[in-house]
């Protein structure tokens, strides 16, 4: 097993008002492409900062690279995306890029061929030379990804990285990150979207309210294996306590009803019980769970058992 990238041990911090996350713990291995989820407030935003440490934890401990965070050399490994790339408008693509590497401490030399580098690595090197405020909002997302990728870090801390592209920047952006996953980049990803984390991540963990839920690959995370779809006529009462005495997770929308089986004999025994108490079924169709399924039954059996 390669070694971890991060480490979080019991990590707690609290605000005035409100305890952001409670006794977390969390490893994302070197190489690994990790998705952290979770809902508005689950504390996915600091435990980002925490791990820049641009924030200090009220106990626990933070580790990249087995070293703390507070070790400011650990800089020098890391590239960061924020959700909203702030940078000046009167900057072109490559003077911005160039302005970073001075700060990186970067010669002359250096910064010429990175900037160049990054800029072919993320579409934008014909572009180079307009000024950024004539970009699009795909545009400066793709130069804050050049930005992150400037040092040729180890580790990479994307927040919200597709956050308001359209679907073809949306794209490129998921290729150039699947080609340093390839090159292999550890990527440790905050995003709502959960079918760009689907796709892209070998791991993910779900946070809630501060609590980590759920770690693990997709495969982990699925316990209720298949979900059946059903359109039926003529639902009634008799029908739906049928159904719901030989399956799990039952949903009712109109004609649709959607269930996990308990076994593989209550798929085909749908059909005739249906008949059997007066409804009819106009399709059956079955699909295994996906990371939305997955996330929405995990989130809502969390607050059912802290109710």
């Amino acid at each position: 097993m390669a070694p971890a990238a991060i480490e979080v041990c019991q990590l707690t911090k609290d605000y005035p008002s409100v305890r952001a996350l409670d006794n977390l713990n969390l490893a994302v291995r070197q190489g690994e492409c990790f998705g952290l989820l979770g809902p508005n407030g689950a504390g996915k935003t600091t435990l980002m900062k925490l791990l820049l440490n641009l924030i200090s934890p009220s106990s626990g401990s933070v580790h990249i690279f087995n070293q703390s965070v507070k070790n400011d050399f650990l800089r020098e490994r890391i590239g960061y995306l924020p959700e909203k790339v702030k940078i000046y408008g009167f900057l072109t693509g490559s003077e911005f890029l160039d302005y970073q590497g001075k700060l990186y401490g970067m010669n002359r030399t250096i910064r010429k061929s990175r900037t160049e580098e990054c800029l072919k690595t993320v579409a934008m090197y014909e572009d180079r030379f307009r000024r950024i405020g004539e970009y699009s909002k795909g545009m400066v997302q793709r130069i804050g990804m050049a930005q992150a990728l400037l040092n040729n870090p180890e580790l990479l801390l994307l927040d919200e990285p597709a956050a308001g592209l359209d679907p073809i920047s949306n794209k490129e952006m998921r290729d150039i990150l699947l080609r340093l996953k390839e090159a292999g980049v550890t990527i440790f990803i905050n995003s709502h979207l959960l079918s760009e984390i689907e796709m892209l991540c070998d791991r993910v963990a779900i946070l809630h309210r501060g609590h980590m839920v759920r770690t693990g690959t997709k495969q982990e995370l699925t316990s209720q294996g298949e979900i059946i779809e059903l359109c039926v006529e003529g639902i009634n009462d008799q029908l739906l306590e049928t159904i719901r005495a030989v399956s799990t997770q039952v949903k009712v929308e109109g004609n649709n009803i959607q269930l996990h089986p308990q076994d593989a004999k209550t798929i085909s025994a749908l059909p005739e019980l249906i008949i059997k108490h007066g409804g009819k079924l106009l399709s059956l169709t079955t699909r295994m769970e996906s990371l939305e399924d997955i996330f929405y039954r995990l989130i809502k059996e969390e607050e059912n058992n802290h109710e």
